[in-house]
C-alpha cells in the first residue's frame, strides 16, 4: 500500500525474457520507497509470463509506499 503522488525514474535488470513480446503487460510485486521532495525506490516485479524486473530508482514528490504493487508496462513510440 501507499499514499501520495510521485514521479519515478528507474533503471533495472530483466530476467526470464524469452521473447520481446513477453515484456509488455501487468507486473505485480513488492516495492518500497519514501519520498519527500526527492527519494529512492526499489521493486521486484513479475508478470504472468514469468518475466522478472528488478528496479532501483529516484523519486520526486510526496509519497510513501511499501507492499504489493501492480504496474502496467507497455511499449510506446
Amino acid at each position: 500500500g501507499g499514499t501520495g503522488g510521485q514521479s519515478v525514474t528507474a533503471i533495472g535488470k530483466v530476467y526470464n525474457l524469452k521473447s520481446l513480446s513477453d515484456f509488455p503487460g501487468t507486473y505485480k510485486g513488492v516495492s518500497n520507497g519514501f519520498t519527500i521532495i526527492q527519494g529512492k525506490m526499489h521493486a521486484k516485479l513479475t508478470n504472468d509470463r514469468g518475466v522478472v524486473i528488478y528496479l532501483a530508482g529516484e523519486t520526486q514528490g510526496l509519497a510513501s509506499s511499501t507492499g504489493m504493487q501492480s504496474w502496467n508496462i507497455s511499449f510506446t513510440n
